[in-house]
């Protein structure tokens, strides 16, 4: 059987790995203090989940421990029929990454597989920003550097 062992790379995209915290609930009285915290609240989430012409990979996300296997083995498996632990054993690069994403995960962070297309350097610059400035934003693989 045939497995990915890596991202797939090439000149025309990023592949990114991100463990991210959700934003915390804004009450009532901040919102009316800060209006624009409203419209910013959820920016980061929505930037992130867009697919549009520029990505051309679809976005996997896991926010449960036992979504992580259904993500891995969409993002990484080559059918359907291979099961998490058959995936894990045939490439060390995933199994440890596969136990650093289930971690995050478990301490109330969400997974991101994400594929950003060469012409968007904008949203690859965001990702990058936000990680060198947010304790909350880690990017696990890089595939941009």
């Amino acid at each position: 059987m045939k497995i990915k062992t890596d991202f797939i790379t090439n000149s025309s995209s990023s592949n990114y790995v991100i463990a991210y915290k959700k934003l915390p609930s804004i009450d009532r009285q901040t919102i009316k203090k800060y209006p624009f915290l409203y419209k910013y609240h959820n920016l980061v989430e929505k930037m992130l989940l867009t697919d549009d012409k520029w990505n051309d990979r679809e976005t996997c996300i896991a926010t449960l421990p036992e979504d992580i296997d259904k993500v891995f083995i969409e993002f990484f498996g080559w059918d359907d029929s291979e099961t998490i632990n058959e995936l894990l054993s045939q490439s060390d690069w995933i199994s440890n990454l596969y136990k650093t994403c289930k971690s995050y995960i478990e301490t109330g962070y969400t997974i991101l597989m994400k594929n950003v297309d060469y012409r968007d350097e904008a949203l690859s610059e965001i990702i990058e920003s936000l990680a060198d400035i947010n304790s909350d934003f880690i990017l696990i693989v890089n595939e941009n550097e």
